[in-house]
């Protein structure tokens, strides 16, 4: 018998090529045309619940409407109470209309004014009426050479003796000042007799 012959070589290339050509082949036709891929299937819609209703009709009359409650009455404002105002007079000089209810009253004679309190007298230091020694000139002042005028306004009573005391012009300076005022409060003494009030100027100068 003659041998079998094996299918050549050139033939394995050649069936090779032909399959990778038709799997391109077919990947380029599955890109080319598309296919609908598999959706879930959608869910089922909610169930619905009925529910029977039965209605009853009757002849019987509507109910009558509420009659509405009365509104308690409302507290009225009290009147306003007459304000009182002086009858005309001739002793006003003038006379003020007025808005509000009014009653006549009579007018009273207006209050007597208190008289002024009469000006001090102005006092020269060291001369007139009353014992008047000198103020101590303060030491602090002397060394710093303070100098200058206070005017002391002052009150005594009937007995003579000084009640009130104050500074009615200062000497500039609060040492000098308070040394006259001391002086004036403490030292200084007048004749029993009416309530009177002075003023004087107590020159403070140092010698040079």
């Amino acid at each position: 018998m003659p041998a079998a012959t094996a299918p050549s070589a050139g033939l394995i290339p050649t069936i090779t090529f032909v399959l990778w050509t038709g799997c391109l082949l077919v990947g380029a036709i599955g890109f080319a045309f598309p296919y609908a891929r598999p959706q879930p299937p959608a869910p089922p819609p909610p169930a619905l619940t009925v529910e029977k209703l039965t209605v009853e009709l009757t002849n019987d009359p509507l109910p009558a409407p509420s009659t509405p409650q009365p509104l308690a009455a409302l507290p009225q404002p009290d009147a306003p109470q007459p304000l009182a105002v002086a009858a005309p007079s001739p002793a006003l000089a003038f006379q003020l209309p007025v808005a509000s209810p009014v009653r006549s009253v009579p007018a009273t004679a207006p209050a007597t004014a208190t008289p002024a309190t009469p000006a001090p007298k102005q006092l020269t230091f060291g001369r007139g009426e009353g014992r008047q020694p000198a103020p101590t000139y303060p030491s602090s002042a002397v060394r710093q050479g303070q100098e200058g005028t206070a005017t002391v306004r002052f009150s005594v009573d009937e007995t003579g003796h000084v009640t009130t005391v104050e500074i009615a012009s200062s000497s500039l300076w609060p040492l000098l000042d308070e040394a006259a005022l001391r002086a004036v409060r403490d030292r200084w003494h007048f004749a029993p007799g009416a309530t009177r009030t002075y003023d004087v100027a107590i020159r403070f100068s140092l010698q040079k």
